[in-house]
C-alpha cells in the first residue's frame, strides 16, 4: 500500500511507544479483516521527517501496483517539477510570412500538457488562443502543412506490465506529448427503430474521428457487448493525412439499451490534428 501524508510539525511533539502501538493495532485490524483473507498486503508506514518505521507488514513483498501508484507518481512529479510547473506547447514556423501568408509549415510542438480536454471547454479555449497568437504574428493563411510534433515522449506511451486484453479501453490510453481529451474518444449508440435497422452512432462534434459502421440491433434478451478501437487511416501527422476512424463491432445490442464506449487513441498527434481542423469548420461540416 502506498500513501503520503503531511501536516505542520508541532513543537515538542514526538510519537511515543504507546501511540505507535495504537496505530499498529488499528492497521492490523484493517489488514486482517476477513474480507481480505485471500489478499496480500505489502505495507510500510514511516515518518517523512525522521524515516522511522511506525508499521510494517510484508514490507519487502513485491506486488503489482494498482491505482495508488498515482500517489507516488504525483509525489515524484511535484518533487521534480514543482507544484507551479506549467506544461508548454509551442507554435513554430518553418518558412516565410508574406502578406499574412505563411509559406511553409506550422509545427505544434507538444510538451505533455494533459489539460487540453473538454473539461470547462479547455481545448476550445486553447485553440482560440493559438488562433489569436497566429493572427497577432501576422499569419492568416498557411500554404504548407500543420505538423503535430509529439517526439518529446516515447512513442509507445504504455506502462510496463499493462495487460494486452484491455489496451483498447479508455482507461488504458497511452500518454503522449501532444494529446487531446486524454487520448480518449467516447462513442454513443442508439438502437434502431426495429430489428435489422442500423444503430446510429454518435461522436462528439469536433472529435476529428470518422466512423466505420458495423452495428445493428438484436433481440432484447441478448446482452449488449461493445468493443471498439480507433484506427487512424493514412500515415504521418501532417495536414494531408485523412481523418482517423473508429471501428465498432458490438457482438449484440438490445433496442432497450443505449451503451456507451470509450476507446484509446493510438496515434494521438494525428487525432489531435484532425480535431483541431474541425474546430475551425462550419458546424454543418464538422467531423463527428
Amino acid at each position: 500500500m502506498t500513501a503520503c501524508a503531511s501536516a505542520p510539525p508541532q513543537a515538542g511533539r514526538q510519537p511515543d511507544g504507546q501511540s505507535e502501538q495504537a496505530v499498529a493495532r488499528q492497521l492490523d485490524q484493517i489488514f486482517a479483516a476477513p474480507i481480505t483473507d485471500h489478499a496480500i498486503w505489502a505495507v510500510e508506514v514511516k515518518s517523512l521527517d525522521t524515516g522511522r518505521v511506525w508499521y510494517a507488514r510484508n514490507p519487502r513483498t513485491l506486488v503489482m501496483p494498482a491505482s495508488n501508484m498515482k500517489i507516488v507518481t504525483l509525489a515524484a512529479a511535484a518533487e521534480t517539477l514543482g507544484w507551479d510547473h506549467r506544461f508548454k506547447t509551442t507554435l513554430e514556423t518553418i518558412g516565410t510570412i508574406e502578406d499574412g501568408v505563411l509559406r511553409g509549415d506550422l509545427v505544434i510542438r507538444g510538451g505533455g500538457d494533459p489539460t487540453i480536454n473538454k473539461r470547462n471547454e479547455r481545448a476550445t479555449a486553447v485553440f482560440d488562443e493559438w488562433a489569436a497568437a497566429l493572427k497577432a504574428a501576422g499569419i492568416t493563411r498557411i500554404v504548407g502543412n500543420v505538423v503535430g510534433d509529439a517526439t518529446a515522449f516515447h512513442a509507445i506511451g504504455l506502462g510496463q506490465g499493462w495487460s494486452w486484453d484491455y489496451l483498447d479501453a479508455g482507461y488504458a490510453a497511452p500518454a503522449s506529448a501532444l494529446e487531446l481529451n486524454e487520448n480518449i474518444a467516447t462513442l454513443s449508440i442508439t438502437p434502431g427503430a426495429k430489428q435489422g435497422d442500423d444503430a446510429p452512432l454518435q461522436l462528439a462534434v469536433g472529435s476529428g474521428l470518422g466512423l466505420v459502421h458495423h452495428v445493428s440491433p438484436v433481440r432484447p434478451e441478448h446482452r449488449p457487448a461493445l468493443a471498439s478501437s480507433a484506427c487512424p487511416r493514412g500515415a504521418g501527422s501532417t495536414s494531408p493525412a485523412p481523418s482517423p476512424a473508429m471501428h465498432n463491432r458490438p457482438r449484440a445490442m438490445s433496442r432497450s439499451r443505449s451503451p456507451r464506449s470509450t476507446s484509446r487513441i493510438p496515434h494521438s498527434p494525428r487525432w489531435w490534428h484532425a480535431a483541431s481542423r474541425c474546430k475551425g469548420c462550419p458546424k454543418k461540416n464538422r467531423c463527428g
